[in-house]
């Protein structure tokens, strides 16, 4: 189970990534009152709302212990506001428009020790890691095409077959296809195990 802990200066904000986590069973909520002022004592990551960073001063994540990921929600963002709060500590840095699946799979990556990037004004960060790790696959198996690429990046949004298919103006079973030799290139097992594969791979950024 990864503990969880959400900071936010917005109840309605709090009580929406709240209502979120609870629908995923690999996560549990952690309180904000700690004993002994120990904030992040039992704490894999901790969700932060950045409309409090302001608050929190230079140095935003000094207070969290060792080995607690930071994920931080950014209602705007581009890429030298993400690459200035990871070089702080933050371990993600994502849109907080994000679906519900998407914020719940950039807590699993950050846990798992991830550098969790996502909007769309981080896209030149994206193509750059993706060219790498395309060049990387050429090299050592088959290479996951930009179709699919850009596929496994809705996976990631959490959009099925059928959606997928009328965003690429694509038939469902062309979908299906994709998504099979996808799971066939990464060795994942399910579409979940691709996205972290994928994201792992710097194929897509979550």
């Amino acid at each position: 189970m990864i503990r969880v802990r959400i900071e936010s200066g917005s109840a309605i904000a709090r009580a929406g990534l709240a209502a979120i986590l609870a629908d995923a069973h690999s996560i549990v909520m952690v309180p904000d009152a700690v004993p002994n002022d120990e904030r992040a004592a039992g704490v894999d990551v901790v969700l932060i709302d950045g409309g409090v960073l302001e608050e929190l001063g230079d140095s935003p994540f000094d207070d969290e212990s060792e080995g607690t990921a930071v994920v931080v929600l950014m209602d705007r963002l581009d890429p030298a506001e993400a690459r200035r709060l990871l070089l702080a500590g933050a371990h993600g840095v994502i849109d907080a428009a994000a679906s519900p699946d998407a914020i719940i799979a950039a807590i699993h990556a950050a846990a798992a020790g991830l550098t969790v990037l996502s909007g769309a004004g981080l896209q030149t960060l994206e193509d750059e890691r993706g060219a790498v790790a395309r060049a990387a696959n050429a090299v050592d198996g088959p290479a996951v095409t930009p179709r699919e690429t850009e596929i496994l990046r809705l996976l990631a949004e959490g959009l099925g077959n059928k959606t997928i298919a009328r965003r690429l103006g694509i038939s469902e079973h062309t979908v299906k296809a994709h998504v099979s030799s996808i799971l066939v290139k990464l060795g994942a097992g399910s579409r979940a195990e691709a996205v972290a594969l994928g994201a792992r791979a710097g194929l897509i950024l979550l």
